[in-house]
């Protein structure tokens, strides 16, 4: 698949509230087409783009969607498993459907709101990863981020795309129930956010900020469509997405060095499509 889903798990997002100054201081997802093969998947990636881009913490070689992949490389060695220090034995078991108010992503539990500023903390297989997000940034994300994680959708959820300089992204639910539910093209009712501009006074895609990955409006060339992937920005790409429409409104305030040890041997995306479920099948385009 092009990524080791053992690498780097975690057991989820607890959110605290905080009271601290927000102003301190092209991911786009697949879709689905036609069959290529029985043993993979191969095309362009509906992500953004890399230059010359995570419980959550939480993936082939593309041009932003534009021009057609490379021929894959030959994967790296597998990475060594997680640190004997790491007892993932103690995570909780991810949620699944039916069962969990994940299930229905236009439900009540679904549409709680969230404080102004909250914290969530993701335990990874590196360490813990705090992130604090501002709800004035972006209401409708924010909203979704603190109730996704006080419901455990990110735990178990690998990371499935980093790439250094660039992004890191995750929020591929681990069980396929799930994140069927939050798969938009699948439409369910209110899984897909409504879009969200920048806000004025965000810092946007600046380093180590979170925003949606999202697919691309292809009359707009604009982010659209965002359900539940995130990814980190690991430089600064104001200028590369800010204008496409992704809108960061939560930061990386603790945990750097644990973001740093995330495996990226993996590079593009080779092959992560079929972590979006529905039985491979899948060009990313």
């Amino acid at each position: 698949r092009g990524v080791d889903r053992r690498r780097h798990r975690v057991r989820g997002g607890r959110w605290n509230e905080s009271r601290s100054n927000p102003f301190e201081g092209s991911p786009r997802r697949p879709r689905a087409v036609r069959p290529v093969s029985r043993h993979g998947s191969t095309g362009r990636a509906l992500f953004p783009e890399e230059g010359s881009i995570p419980s959550a913490v939480e993936e082939r070689s593309c041009d932003a969607g534009l021009g057609a992949m490379s021929a894959p490389s030959p994967p790296p060695p597998r990475p060594p498993l997680p640190p004997p220090g790491v007892d993932q034995s103690a995570w909780p078991a991810p949620p699944k459907c039916p069962g969990s108010a994940l299930c229905d992503a236009s439900g009540a539990d679904m549409k709680r709101e969230a404080p102004k500023v909250f914290d969530v903390v993701f335990h990874t297989t590196t360490g813990d990863v705090r992130v604090r997000a501002w709800r004035d940034l972006a209401p409708a994300g924010a909203d979704r981020l603190y109730n996704l994680a006080r419901l455990g959708y990110y735990d178990a959820s690998p990371l499935y795309r980093v790439l250094p300089g660039f992004v890191a992204q995750f929020g591929v639910a681990a069980d396929p129930s799930v994140s069927a539910v939050y798969d938009w093209r699948r439409n369910s009712p209110g899984a897909i956010l409504p879009d969200e501009p920048n806000h004025a006074s965000s810092s946007g895609n600046a380093k180590h900020w979170i925003s949606y990955s999202a697919s691309y409006d292809a009359a707009t060339g604009r982010a659209t469509n965002r359900t539940a992937e995130l990814f980190i920005n690991l430089a600064d790409n104001t200028d590369r997405l800010d204008a496409k429409g992704f809108a960061a409104f939560a930061k990386v305030v603790d945990g750097v060095k644990a973001v740093d040890g995330w495996f990226a041997g993996y590079g593009e995306m080779r092959g992560a499509c079929h972590l979006h479920g529905g039985g491979g099948g899948w060009v990313c385009d």
